[in-house]
């Protein structure tokens, strides 16, 4: 059995108290409170979760678009620069292997995320995928961390907090917070 991984906030998740569990070989924050009590936080305002245990890969090259549109299920070639979508990666029997959110990150430059389990099984179908196609497929999970920020009132907290206007619709003004913190968001959600 190999040593449990960690996020890179694991000192402040232990310095605020969380209870943490096994999750694909993560060990990962499960709750601070109690369970109700978080639910009805996030219900009713927000709560900050760490995902940084996804997977990410980069997808980039002057076909990254038709790749993906070839590799996962759906139109990726139509997703606007900035946005993100839904998507499935499926067998050649038909069955899925992981569902995957993919931004666009630039004309040529995507990244998709995917499940931490599946992270080995979705590296080898993308690399099986490329062909013939001008892209170079990268695993660079270990580059990321990821916070959700989820709750009807997650969009004016988070420009409360971090004092960094909005932009209409679900995002923030990504030009703000690459200047402010030195990364660039990728923002999603349902209104």
């Amino acid at each position: 059995m190999s040593d449990p991984r960690y996020t890179p906030l694991r000192e402040r998740h232990e310095a605020l108290g969380a209870s943490f569990t096994d999750f694909g070989g993560w060990q990962m924050p499960v709750r601070y409170t109690s369970d109700l009590a978080e639910h009805h936080a996030v219900r009713q305002a927000a709560g900050i979760f760490d995902i940084s245990h996804m997977a990410e890969f980069t997808v980039r090259g002057a076909d990254a678009a038709a790749y993906l549109d070839h590799a996962l299920a759906g139109r990726l070639s139509a997703l606007a620069v900035g946005k993100a979508k839904y998507s499935l990666l499926l067998a050649a029997t038909g069955g899925i292997i992981d569902d995957v959110i993919v931004y666009r990150l630039e004309d040529a430059d995507f990244l998709v995320i995917s499940n931490a389990g599946n992270r080995d099984a979705v590296r080898e179908a993308l690399d099986a995928r490329v062909e013939d196609f001008h892209v170079k497929v990268a695993d660079v999970s270990d580059d990321y961390a990821l916070i959700a920020v989820q709750g009807p009132q997650s969009e004016a907290i988070l420009a409360a907090t971090t004092g960094i206007g909005m932009t209409t619709g679900l995002g923030l003004a990504e030009e703000n917070l690459a200047a402010a913190f030195g990364w660039a968001p990728a923002m999603e959600g349902t209104s």
